[in-house]
């Protein structure tokens, strides 16, 4: 066999899964190893995860006036992530061993630095400093293998003597899946960096100013492509066993080897700053500087023709020719007794969206071509394979040997030939970029901070505020506005590319492709406020604690790596541009408190004891309705917003701009509203993340004891972490609930042309197959409650060993 699994399937671990049994289970992995010779593994019922850490520094005192040290860092962490799981009702799902990944990073990182002295009044820094970093997103079993998913029922769940394809388990049947997922096929990420600068500093009376030019040389090796070993969906375990699947879907380099679809880039960041520390007096100092980055761009995006032809402009675009002007000034006054005050103004950068341009380098739309949704069309009893267009009449070779004689460790010949040959589909080939305009994210702080020193307590109070210059948001700029839906917001379609032909060679007459770009938002901010206090005894007792308060307003969350997931991964008012609202990454409060003890019990042999806790709110989701139309969404006429659009509030039971598939529909939806935030919002469209999950509280233990080696004054320090600490005495505790994806889709939604009466059936042609058909009333249907889930890898324990030696 190709892979093993060494981990046992844990007992009842598929029940945790809606109607799925271990028998079901079995039943998938007997097949594949059967009929497919591979092992599918087991329920990934446990997260491993490991966190490698060591460091070197050595110091070298050349004379009085001169140091020299080197530092050198290496750090490896691993974690295992299942895939594809659901706990849904209605469309529940587990991924097996084989369909998870471990994502590992491995930083090697070194410094060197020269110190120099040259007088009392003139000193010098020189500074070179590398750092790479390596990640992985590998499956847990291996490479080697298509994804397939399974649908559990004995046999097709598609309809007799209809045209129905099957594509889905229908409502409430499991699926399985297993093989590497569709995203971890081709995965792999290198980036880093050289860092060199150069740092003058002068003192003239009460001034001290410094100079620095730096250079920082980046190098990104990205290769993701998703499908690129195949994905095939299988209708039944009958199906699964005859090697018949139902749905299939493949994307490929043109030279067939997918590492050709790799970013690799590199760019420079020149930098400039001047800086003075002015002692005013003795109370107050202030600090006055200016910083300005240069970026230089070395590698061209590859052009595309076709975008161009779309657009009027290219697809080009890099970091070259961006910059950022960063003016700062602080102070720091101690004119009162126990009391220091500080605070500062300055423009600062908002991070490099390295990861983001590497888009513009693998989606080029001229590198590679995707064989997308091979769908059987036969139903159920059906003689003869058929496959939805194109892949018909004089394309049924490619439907025939992608679906049958399903293999999962190759891709047959004829359908590689089509890939590489059948390129008229690539003039509407997906494509990411940069706006033409893009520039540096920046924002303006403003901070002030407090301490205050009373009867031996430490008190604090701190205060920041961010308000965004240029942030990042993401646009597709295939999806064109075309009208107003009945809630007053944009309603697009597709931006059709002239000349522009099918896989089928003939016009195209609905393209489900997307051109994502990179582009600035000067919308966000933030308003930060902390209240601290901390005390220490002679004793060895120490205890402290915090209340924080956040108010962060965003558009673009931007939490992932992917052009597609970096778009639809948003929240969406208008279908086609994020919404403005309360950021998914606010924690609306939180208090921490710590008690600690420190103490020698034996000579100076430290005893440590310490315990870190934190409440806080949850995280904030927000209500979203759904247009379940494959593709391009008949509703909305975007692509990928699958739940995230977000919700229109009707003004009551009786909206005229929404009908109900039946009357328990309305009247939970309406019961929804009454009880949340929604109700501030009827006859509007929700705003983004009004809702919050339950509050969380997490403790962590830290214990540490310094034993002797009799050697000197060498001492070894011996330490455990427990990390979640009340998950260890009690397994129902310390659990993190969450809403998936930050996002509640309650209701599906259709558009009709003809307004109908709740629970009506819908006539032939009056529910809508795209966006460009009159949209004259929403139908919501399918209610389901928002349901918090344990998040499972945030609310285990974990225990760190640990030891130091210190000499």
């Amino acid at each position: 066999e190709r892979n093993t699994d060494p981990r046992p399937l844990s007992p009842g671990a598929a029940n945790q899964v809606p109607n799925l049994t271990d028998a079901q289970v079995a039943a998938v992995q007997t097949i594949a190893k059967n009929v497919y010779n591979y092992n599918a593994g087991d329920i990934l019922a446990i997260t491993n995860n490991i966190d490698e850490k060591f460091d070197v520094k050595l110091s070298w005192n050349i004379s009085d006036r001169q140091k020299f040290k080197i530092t050198y860092i290496n750090a490896y962490d691993a974690t295992d992530n299942p895939q594809n799981s659901s706990t849904s009702t209605t469309s529940p799902a587990i991924g097996l061993a084989s369909d998870a990944y471990k994502l590992t990073e491995v930083i090697h990182a070194g410094i060197v630095q020269l110190n120099s002295d040259w007088t009392d009044r003139f000193s010098t820094e020189t500074r070179f400093a590398y750092r790479s970093t390596k990640r992985g997103q590998d499956p847990e079993l291996g490479r080697g293998f298509a994804q397939f998913r399974v649908c559990t029922a004995p046999t097709s769940v598609g309809v007799v003597g209809t045209s129905n394809t099957v594509t889905s388990c229908g409502t409430g049947n499991p699926v399985v899946a297993l093989g590497p997922d569709i995203s971890r096929q081709t995965n792999s990420l290198f980036t880093d960096t050289y860092d060199g600068s150069f740092l003058l500093r002068y003192k003239a009376g009460n001034h001290d100013f410094k100079g620095l030019v730096e250079y920082v040389e980046n190098r990104t090796t990205n290769a993701f492509l998703q499908y690129s070993a195949g994905s095939y969906y299988f209708d039944s375990l009958a199906d699964f066993q005859n090697r018949t699947a139902s749905q299939f879907d493949y994307q490929n380099a043109l030279t067939l080897n997918p590492n050709d679809t790799a970013a690799n880039f590199r760019y420079g960041v020149y930098t400039f700053g001047l800086q003075d520390d002015w002692k005013v007096s003795n109370a107050l100092a202030v600090t006055l500087g200016l910083r300005y980055d240069l970026y230089s761009g070395y590698n061209a995006v590859r052009l595309n023709q076709n975008f161009i032809n779309r657009y009027g402009f290219s697809n080009y675009k890099n970091f070259d020719g961006l910059f950022a002007i960063q003016p700062r000034v602080s102070f720091d006054y101690k004119g009162v007794k126990n009391l220091d005050v500080r605070g500062g103004y300055g423009i600062f950068g908002g991070g490099t969206p390295d990861i983001y341009v590497s888009n513009s380098y693998s989606n080029t739309g001229a590198i590679s071509n995707r064989i997308a949704s091979v769908i059987r069309a036969t139903p159920v009893g059906g003689n003869a394979l058929t496959c939805n267009a194109p892949y018909t009449a004089a394309n049924a070779g490619v439907c025939t040997a992608a679906l049958n004689g399903v293999t999962g460790t190759s891709i047959p010949g004829v359908v590689n030939s089509y890939l590489t040959t059948n390129l008229a589909s690539t003039a509407t080939q997906l494509t990411a970029s940069l706006d033409p305009r893009f520039k540096v994210p920046t924002y303006h702080r403003i901070s002030l901070s407090a301490d205050y020193r009373l009867f031996g307590i430490n008190f604090g109070a701190d205060y920041v505020f961010n308000k965004t210059i240029e942030s990042v948001t993401f646009t597709d700029l295939r999806s064109v506005r075309i009208g107003t839906l009945p809630d007053g917001r944009p309603r697009y379609t597709f931006l059709l590319t002239p000349g522009a032909l099918g896989a089928n060679g003939l016009p195209i007459t609905a393209d489900t492709n997307t051109d994502i770009q990179i582009t600035n938002t000067p919308q966000g901010r933030s308003h930060v406020g902390v209240v601290r206090f901390d005390k220490a005894f002679d004793w060895g007792l120490s205890l402290g604690g915090s209340y924080t308060y956040e108010s962060v307003r965003d558009v673009s969350n931007a939490t992932s790596s992917v052009a597609s997931s970096l778009y639809s991964g948003q929240f969406f008012n208008d279908p086609n541009n994020a919404a403005y609202g309360r950021s998914a990454d606010e924690t609306k409060w939180s208090f921490k408190y710590s008690l600690g003890y420190d103490h020698a019990f034996w000579r100076d042999y430290r005893t440590v004891f310490q315990l870190f806790g934190e409440t806080r709110a949850g995280r904030p989701y927000s209500f979203t309705f759904q247009d379940n139309t494959p593709g391009r969404s008949a509703v909305f006429g975007t692509i990928g917003q699958s739940g995230q659009v977000l919700l229109y509030v009707p003004t009551g039971p009786n909206d005229p701009i929404v009908t109900y598939d039946s009357t328990a529909t309305r009247d939970s939806l309406d019961g929804l509203i009454n009880a949340t935030q929604l109700k501030n919002y009827r006859g509007q469209v929700a705003a983004k993340n009004i809702a919050r999950a339950r509050a969380n509280t997490q403790l962590d233990l830290h214990l540490e004891q310094e034993l002797p080696t009799f050697v000197g004054r060498s001492r070894f320090a011996v330490f455990a972490d427990i990390q979640n600490f009340p998950n260890l005495i009690n397994k129902n505790w310390g659990g993190l609930y969450q809403i998936g994806s930050q996002n509640a889709t309650v209701v599906q939604v259709t558009c009709l042309s003809t307004p109908l009466a709740i629970g009506a059936p819908i006539p032939a042609g009056v529910a809508n197959t795209t966006s460009t058909q009159p949209c004259a009333q929403y139908r919501y249907s399918n209610y389901v409650s928002p349901t918090e889930q344990v998040n499972i890898t945030q609310s285990l324990y974990l225990i760190r060993i640990g030891a130091r030696f210190k000499f």
